[in-house]
Parts: structure tokens; C-alpha cells; sequence
């Protein structure tokens, strides 16, 4: 081994039964750019290994006659896809950028992809919830785009306020008003603020509102509006279908319209 070390010989194939050679040069020249493979192990597919060994050599610079490999198979030469393979990522960040223990500041963690931290009211029961939305640290939101601009969903207003309410003892909202959209920039982050109110018969306001993270002191947007019930009135459905009266309305092109 040191003599072929010597003239530069850095890829070695064993032709024998296990890998006793192999094990060897690996531990004599250990450091140095040297590849080393069986073509037999004992114990083990001979198939296999050996095309193991055939790939490790390939790797490692060693021209294989791969022509001569495939000619029981009738192989034939076919062009690559006309498109560029290009790696693309589709998995979303574990990562939602949550800032630290709330707890250590006063508040209670919420493990939530849009809200982190929970704050109650010692007056009233009501809550606030907190977060920080962003397009690097929510790059799904990115999908939500209406002429050019992210914006929020609406659905994810109702999703921040339901997890308000069942904080603050609710079961579910009773109405919910939008009022105004909630752009994401292009750079930076949106703190959000959703809050439940003291309850006054049977009913706990709700209300969503957002700010920039460089924002000044009340610059805070109020995005919806509307009131959680602490107990939910069972629905026990409709007797007959379509309701007596009801007349059929074509709706094709009102989603044009608006």
C-alpha cells in the first residue's frame, strides 16, 4: 500500500470474498483522499455489491463501460427532458419566528402559526392574543394574492378568533364583520392583537387589529369586528328542503360582478 501510495494510487477494489483488504487500506491510509471498495461481502447480495462497488468507483473518477454493464438489457440512448432540472423547495418553515419564552415576559405560549403568546384580563376574563405575521415567516400567505397584493384571508380572521374566544370560555362566534384588508409589505413584519372583551349577556366582543412592526404608537388598524357566545345554540336543522316559498336564483356571474 505504501508503495502505490507512493506512485499515486488512490482507488483500490478488492477482488476476493469479504472486505478484510478493504478494511485495511482504509485504516492504513486513514486522512488521505483514498477510496476503497469490495467487490464481494460476505453475507450479502453478490449482485448487489457488486454494483455497489461499480457506482463507488464511478464516483470516484474510475470510467466504467457502462455500455458493457447494460448490454444484456438491449439498452438505447434517449435525450434528456427539453426543461432544466431545477431544485425547488415546496415544504413550509417550521420556523414562525416566535421571539423567546413568553413566559419570561409576563404571558402564556400558544402554539399557533399565527399567534404565539396569550395575555388574560384579571378584570372581565377577556383576553389578548399576540403574534407577528410576515411573508418570509408565513411564506404560505404568499398565495393569497389579490392584484398584486398579499392579503391575510379572510378565513384566518375567523381561525384568530376563535382561538381568542375559546381562550376567553366561548364555543363559538356568533358574528364576525370585516372592515378592512390587511396588506402584507414587501419587507418587515404586521404585529397582530386580537382581543375578547368582558362578557355582558351571554356575549364577549371581538375585535382584530394589526400594526407595523416599525409603526408608530397608534397606528393600530382594525381589521374585524364582532362577538363570541359563551354557550352555542344547537341547530336542529330544517324539516323540509327547500324551504316552503324559496325560489331558485341563478348565481353564475355575480362572483364576475364583484
Amino acid at each position: 500500500l505504501d508503495t502505490l501510495h507512493h506512485h499515486d494510487i488512490t482507488t483500490y477494489l478488492e477482488l476476493g470474498p469479504d472486505t478484510t483488504l478493504t478494511t485495511l487500506t482504509h485504516n492504513h491510509l486513514t486522512g488521505d483522499n483514498v477510496t476503497a471498495v469490495a467487490a464481494c461481502r460476505a453475507g450479502r447480495d453478490e449482485a448487489t455489491t457488486l454494483v455497489t462497488a461499480l457506482g463507488a468507483l464511478h464516483t470516484a473518477g474510475v470510467e466504467v463501460d457502462w455500455r458493457a454493464f447494460f448490454a444484456a438489457h438491449d439498452p438505447r440512448v434517449v435525450d434528456l427532458p427539453t426543461y432544466a432540472f431545477q431544485r425547488e423547495r415546496y415544504w413550509v418553515n417550521a420556523d414562525t419566528g416566535g421571539g423567546g419564552d413568553a413566559r419570561a415576559m409576563g404571558q402564556d405560549g400558544l402554539d399557533h402559526p399565527l399567534l404565539g403568546a396569550v395575555v388574560p384580563s384579571p378584570v372581565g376574563g377577556g383576553v389578548v392574543l399576540t403574534g407577528r405575521i410576515s411573508r418570509e415567516l408565513q411564506p404560505w400567505l404568499v398565495d393569497h394574492a389579490v392584484l398584486g397584493q398579499v392579503l391575510v384571508p379572510g378565513a384566518a380572521f375567523v381561525e384568530m378568533a376563535l382561538q381568542a374566544a375559546a381562550r376567553a370560555g366561548c364555543e363559538s362566534l356568533d358574528e364576525l364583520a370585516l372592515e378592512a384588508p390587511l396588506v402584507l409589505p414587501e419587507t418587515g413584519s404586521v404585529r397582530l392583537r386580537v382581543e375578547v372583551g368582558a362578557e355582558e349577556q351571554g356575549r364577549r366582543p371581538v375585535a382584530v387589529h394589526s400594526r407595523l412592526e416599525d409603526g408608530e404608537a397608534g397606528d393600530w388598524v382594525r381589521h374585524a369586528t364582532g362577538f363570541a357566545v359563551v354557550e352555542s345554540v344547537v341547530w336542529e336543522g330544517l324539516g323540509v328542503w327547500p324551504p316552503v316559498g324559496a325560489e331558485v336564483v341563478d348565481v353564475g356571474g355575480v362572483y364576475g360582478v364583484f
